[in-house]
């Protein structure tokens, strides 16, 4: 396969997760606008449970191939390993739903969203792979597809048997063929596919991925806090109301990150061999993330309360405040993608991991203080705050990094002089 150029992976990986964000809107849409709140808090909900558990076993092994330039391990390798801890993951948030979840609807709920998010982390080793080899057009073909199936299949389950379960179940069965029948036949073309589960192995990729697997499900659960602090202080529905006014802020922090991912690859080398190429592609990407963020705050300001009338209902218009303070959020949550990012294509995955735990420490604490007296805007306030929190932290640690890094790079030249 002939690498693309990064304009193009970037436009193939753009679009791809345009469609996939799109679908995920609407998904939301349906849900909150057809069965209500209560429901889309669920959903959301079995969402938070899942994804931080799924990300610390899935090892972040996606983002380790695209960034290890030695390819020590296999494409088979990996996908081994994504099976294995896929299972083990499976059955810590079915554990987990099973002790805390006294509702049946929502744990049928949560058995949904893990079966597909088993699916989907196989997605993302798939697209890492595509990434890896800078041939995005096949993950944006797959996504696009993707998309499709996602927004078809909770579409069916909604209007069929007013819930999601069925939705779901579609989802999977679906997500599955396409998995099968078009990622795994491309990359077999560059290499072998059939999963190799060895306990050496396993125990490589522990030792190589436990760092940057903490760091970035760490990293999932300052997102998802937010959710839990609200079902536990406000209700359920007041989950739904958070999730519908935060709606566009997260589908712009998506097109960030995929905005990033596709870079991942050149900063990761640029970072081990040219700083300056390094610096400024880093710059690049962070002014693009500033416009989409800056663009989401005007929306919000402007057209808040009527895209929420329109989207979910009147009910949900009264919280365009708070859609407007998350907007702002978003400023520092778009930086800290491409941040985050290009502290992970650095290899340092330490310093993500203490970032994102202030954060969640200053999202606890704010909240804590905040929501007694403001309710659901105390929690976007405590957002914001966190969200600054976690840049601040982000920037200072990549900028020692890039200093030790150009000192690093001083010292070595001042040695080649001296040796001639």
């Amino acid at each position: 396969m002939k690498a693309l150029s990064l304009q193009r992976n970037f436009v193939w990986t753009s679009v791809g997760t345009l469609a996939k964000s799109t679908a995920l809107w609407l998904q939301i849409v349906l849900i909150g606008k057809m069965l209500g709140p209560e429901v889309l808090g669920r959903f959301s909900l079995a969402i938070s449970v899942s994804m931080p558990v799924f990300t610390i076993f899935g090892l972040s092994m996606g983002r380790v191939m695209v960034v290890d330039t030695e390819d020590r391990h296999t494409f088979a390798e990996y996908f081994g390993a994504r099976i294995f801890f896929n299972f083990l993951s499976l059955i810590v948030v079915l554990g987990i739903g099973w002790t805390q979840f006294d509702d049946p609807a929502a744990l049928g709920i949560l058995v949904g969203v893990v079966l597909w998010h088993c699916l989907e982390l196989s997605f993302i080793l798939t697209s890492a792979y595509f990434q890896k080899i800078e041939s995005m057009n096949y993950l944006g073909r797959s996504r696009i597809t993707y998309a499709i199936i996602l927004l078809g299949g909770m579409a069916l389950g909604v209007v069929h048997t007013r819930g999601v379960v069925a939705g779901l179940i579609a989802i999977v069965i679906c997500s599955s063929l396409l998995f099968h029948l078009y990622d795994l036949r491309k990359v077999r073309q560059t290499s072998p596919v059939s999963p190799v589960i060895q306990p050496r192995i396993l125990g490589e990729l522990v030792a190589k991925c436990w760092l940057i697997s903490l760091a970035s499900g760490t990293t999932i659960l300052a997102g998802h806090l937010p959710r839990f602090l609200i079902e536990s202080s406000l209700g359920t529905r007041d989950v739904g109301f958070f999730v519908a006014a935060n709606l566009a802020s997260v589908g712009v922090v998506l097109v960030v990150v995929s905005l990033a991912q596709s870079a991942l690859r050149r900063l990761a080398v640029r970072f081990q061999g040219d700083l300056t190429g390094f610096v400024r592609l880093l710059l690049k990407l962070k002014l693009i993330a500033f416009g989409f963020a800056a663009l989401n705050l005007l929306f919000s300001l402007i057209a808040g309360e009527w895209a929420l009338s329109l989207l979910f209902g009147a009910e949900y218009a009264v919280f365009a405040p708070v859609m407007v303070t998350l907007a702002f959020a978003s400023v520092f949550t778009t930086q800290v993608a491409i941040i985050g990012d290009t502290i992970i294509a650095t290899r340092r995955y330490g310093w993500r991991l203490v970032a994102a735990v202030c954060s969640i420490i200053a999202i606890a604490v704010a909240a804590r203080s905040l929501v007694p007296h403001l309710g659901l805007e105390g929690i976007a306030y405590a957002c914001l705050i966190g969200s600054a929190v976690d840049y601040l932290f982000c920037a200072t640690a990549l900028s020692v990094l890039i200093l030790r890094k150009r000192k690093q790079g001083f010292a070595e030249e001042s040695g080649s002089k001296d040796s001639l």
